[in-house]
C-alpha cells in the first residue's frame, strides 16, 4: 500500500507543490535577508557618523578647559580686550576706487574694459576645453 502511495500521481503532484513552496519560501527569506543586511549597513554607517561627531564634539569641548583658547574665542567673537590693552580700528579707504570707477563709467571705458576681460576669460575657457 505504501509503494502504491509513492507511485501515485497525487503524491507526485504533492511533492512538486511542496518543493516549489519550499523554494519560493527560501527565495522570500533571502530577499528579506538582503533587505535586513542593507538596513543594518545603513544603521552602522549612521552609528559611525554619530561616533565621529561625538568624538569631534568631545575634542572641541576639551578646548574649553584651556584658558588661552577661551581668551582667543572671547577676543574673536566677543571683542574682548584686557584692561591694560588699547584697541585700534583700521578702516579701508574705498573712496578712491569708487571715484575712479565712476569716472570710467561716465565715458563708457568701464564697460569696454569689462567686456574685454570677459572675452579673454571666454577664450581661456575655450582653450581649456580643447
Amino acid at each position: 500500500m505504501i509503494s502504491k502511495l509513492f507511485n501515485s500521481k497525487f503524491f507526485s503532484i504533492a511533492v512538486v507543490f511542496i518543493a516549489g513552496w519550499l523554494v519560493l519560501s527560501w527565495l522570500g527569506v533571502e530577499n528579506n535577508k538582503k533587505a535586513f543586511d542593507k538596513e543594518i549597513m545603513g544603521i552602522e554607517a549612521k552609528i559611525s557618523n554619530v561616533q565621529k561627531t561625538n568624538n569631534e564634539l568631545s575634542e572641541f569641548l576639551s578646548h574649553f578647559d584651556n584658558p588661552s583658547f577661551l581668551e582667543k574665542e572671547a577676543r574673536l567673537k566677543l571683542n574682548y580686550k584686557a584692561p591694560d590693552e588699547e584697541v585700534i580700528f583700521v578702516y579701508r579707504d574705498n573712496g578712491a576706487k569708487t571715484a575712479s570707477i565712476s569716472a570710467n563709467a561716465s565715458d563708457g571705458r568701464l564697460f569696454k574694459h569689462i567686456f574685454s576681460k570677459l572675452a579673454g576669460f571666454k577664450n581661456k575657457l575655450l582653450n581649456l576645453n580643447e
